[in-house]
């Protein structure tokens, strides 16, 4: 795939404790090519994730996307990640696994 993933996270802390976390991840000009058939792909989807947590606990985020294809070979790519924020506030995030199926 060559093209851009927009990733916005906007994080506040409450002083309490918790966190406020807003996700927007979505697919720009992402495309592709099979290497079997040659067929050239282009990616969709929009990620929207809101968040109340506290500090030191994980949570997770699913994202999928859907790559488009020449008739109906379109593809459906699923991603888990985990994620915290720790004690001085910082996002750590972590990619999980991956998945991709037919559709």
């Amino acid at each position: 795939m060559i093209g851009t993933m927009h990733i916005l996270l906007h994080e506040t802390m409450d002083g309490v404790g918790g966190f406020h976390m807003k996700a927007h991840i979505q697919s720009m000009g992402l495309i592709g090519t099979g290497e079997v058939t040659g067929d050239k792909y282009q990616a969709t989807g929009v990620t929207r994730d809101i968040l109340n947590g506290k500090v030191g606990e994980n949570y997770t985020l699913v994202n999928n996307h859907r790559l488009i294809g020449p008739s109906v070979n379109n593809l459906l790519v699923h991603e888990v990640y985990r994620y915290m924020v720790n004690a001085d506030g910082e996002l750590v995030l972590e990619f999980d696994h991956w998945s991709m199926t037919c559709k």
